[in-house]
This record gives structure tokens, sequence and C-alpha cells, in this order.
């Protein structure tokens, strides 16, 4: 119980999973965070995105669903329905959080995207719009806003953001995921360098393949890499399991795990600024 009276806000944290759906990293994100602890402020947003209408949000009962999984643990939780890339909802979920916990110790990036598949010279620019507008000015918005909470605090504290092993090397056919999870990585080095002197250390988490609701959303990864390579979904997935060392996809506890592991004191208090890859062995850099 290492985050006992630490309050912690998991942003995207919505996809509990339902027939159909896998689970996603946020959900698993704040019940480990609460084994070990922490309450937890469960984000996420009911939509739609103007530029994509039919995106498969998480429900308001797969949100309540991560709520009362944290509850089953003993924490406090609450659910805040925000968009990250509006700073005024932003400001609004810390407002919240400080309402009913009087305190912000970890924030923990997660909402994230996977729309617009395909040649980047074809890339619709809403849709590449939105990839930035999620994954980029969500992280930044968010991470400003509570730095300053942070900062007035005085005791420090972890800022976390689920980037992707795509913020360090690059992919055919996920030209707007690619350019935000750069994006991403930049804003978590600048504010690491900012932050480190108020003992708030601001990294990022890099997945590789992991096998969550992203793949196998319409327009994901599952329905749309075979059509774009002429090949079948049976032969797509031998291809990512072939891609790692590991020969298998990353799972949610694997992630989840790891972020939690930069949200702890004292042991990750000297690691700042940086992309952890968790991806099986696949990439070195």
């Amino acid at each position: 119980m290492k985050l006992e009276g630490k309050v912690a806000i998991v942003t995207g944290a919505g996809r509990v999973g339902r027939p159909g759906r896998n689970r996603g990293f946020g959900p698993e994100i704040c019940k480990q965070l609460a084994m070990q602890g922490a309450d937890i402020v469960v984000n996420d947003f009911s939509g739609p995105f103007p530029a994509l209408p039919d995106y498969d949000l998480a429900t308001k009962d797969e949100v309540a669903a991560v709520v009362e999984e944290v509850k089953a643990l003993g924490r406090r939780a609450i659910s805040v329905d925000a968009d990250v890339g509006n700073a005024k909802a932003v400001d609004e979920m810390v407002k919240k959080t400080l309402d009913e916990f009087g305190r912000i110790d970890i924030l923990v990036n997660n909402a994230g995207v996977a729309v617009g598949l395909g040649p980047m010279h074809e890339l619709d620019e809403s849709l590449f719009d939105l990839s930035w507008y999620v994954m980029a000015k969500g992280p930044w918005l968010c991470s400003k806003a509570v730095a300053k909470v942070m900062i007035k605090q005085g005791w420090g504290g972890k800022i976390v953001t689920i980037a992707s092993i795509l913020g360090k090397t690059y992919s055919a056919l996920a030209g707007g995921y690619t350019a935000a999870k750069h994006a991403v990585m930049g804003i978590t080095r600048t504010m690491a360098a900012e932050l480190i002197g108020y003992k708030i250390n601001v990294n990022a988490i890099c997945p590789g393949w992991c096998d969550t609701h992203l793949l196998h959303l319409k327009g994901g990864a599952i329905e749309m890499y075979p059509k774009l390579l002429g090949i079948t979904e049976e032969q797509l997935m031998v291809a990512l399991n072939g891609w790692t060392p590991a020969g298998r996809l990353g799972t949610v506890e694997e992630i989840a795990g790891a972020t939690v592991l930069l949200c702890l004191s004292p042991e990750s208090d000297y690691i700042s600024g940086q992309g952890v890859a968790v991806d099986g062995g696949g990439i070195t850099i």
C-alpha cells in the first residue's frame, strides 16, 4: 500500500470491456493504483467527437463499473466525464478532484484514439487533428493543470503518459497516431526538465502491440491492416506476435504494472523525462 493517502487521476479509463470489446489500459491502471492504496478519479469522455461521431467511446455504464472496481478494493473513487482536449473541461475535472479529495498526487494521461489508418497522404485532416487533440493536446492540458496544483501543494507528484513505441519509431499507415505520439514524447521530456525541481516526475510508458480494445474497434488495426496490406486477419496476428522477441502481444496488466512503478516513491524519484518501452524486447531506443 505504498500509495495510501494519495489521489490519482486516470484519463480515458472507462474501457472496462464488454462482449466484443477488450479491456483497455485505463481500468487496469485504476485497479493497480487502488491496490497500492490510491484513491482514484476515473475520467472518460462520453462524446461524441464532431470529426468522428460514430467512434466507439466508453459508455457511462463502463465508467461506473471501473468506479465500483476501485471501491471494491476499499478505496474511494469518483467518475468525471471530461474531454481532455478542452481546457475548460480539464480545469473543471481538476476542480472536482480537489473538491472531493483535497489533493492530487498522480496523473496518468491514458486517453487515446486509433483513427485514420492508411496512407498519410490520404489521411483526412479532421482525423489527423483528432489524433493530436486527444493524444498530444490532451496530455499537455492535463499535465499543465495538474502540475500547477502539485507545485502549490509543495510535496511533488508523478505524471505518467501512456505514449507508444511509435513515439520512438514509426509505422507506415498510422501517420496521425505516430505524429501525435512523437509530440507527446516531446511534451513529456520538456515538462520533465521544467518540473523536476518541484519534485514532480514526468515520464511516459511506450507500449508495443497490446491486446486492448483499440485493436478491435471499427477502423482499428484488426479491421484495417488486412485490407490495406492484402492479408488475412490470421496473417496479421501472426505478424504482430512475431514482431517482438516475446512472441506475443502485451497485456493490460503488464502496461498497468509498469505505469504504477513510475508512480511510486521513492522507487521512481530519480526517473524523469523517460519513455519506457514495454514491448517484450522489440525496440532498443
